[in-house]
């Protein structure tokens, strides 16, 4: 079965366990990002996320501290940590793992804040 994906921000995300029994549980996503690109800053509130860098580098900011990531890197951004992604020269691809699932499809819930400039 192809998977389709879909913008959010910046991000190109196909929602790799959607539609399937993990789906209200864990959420699997891979996501990229272009290059010269820059989020915006935002947290989820309820949950926990672990990226896993498959390739290409950039910065991950969580709550205003910047990590350089390259491909095999493993980041954690806890519950409710503000966040953002940039990318330089190339672009970044990487495994979003979030419990509970950022997205929930059954229920319409989305557990994303914007920072206010």
């Amino acid at each position: 079965m192809a998977l389709s994906g879909e913008y959010y921000d910046v991000f190109f995300v196909t929602q790799l366990t959607r539609a399937t029994a993990l789906a209200p549980l864990v959420a699997v996503d891979r996501v990229r990002v272009e290059p010269e690109r820059h989020s915006q800053t935002h947290r989820h509130k309820g949950a926990e996320t672990v990226l896993f860098i498959e390739a290409g580098s950039g910065t991950v900011v969580i709550n205003t501290i910047a990590h350089c990531v390259t491909a095999g890197d493993r980041l954690c951004i806890p519950r409710g940590a503000w966040h953002s992604v940039r990318t330089g020269r190339e672009a970044l691809i990487f495994t979003s793992i979030q419990a509970p699932p950022i997205h929930d499809e059954a229920t319409g819930r989305h557990d994303l804040e914007l920072a206010t400039p």
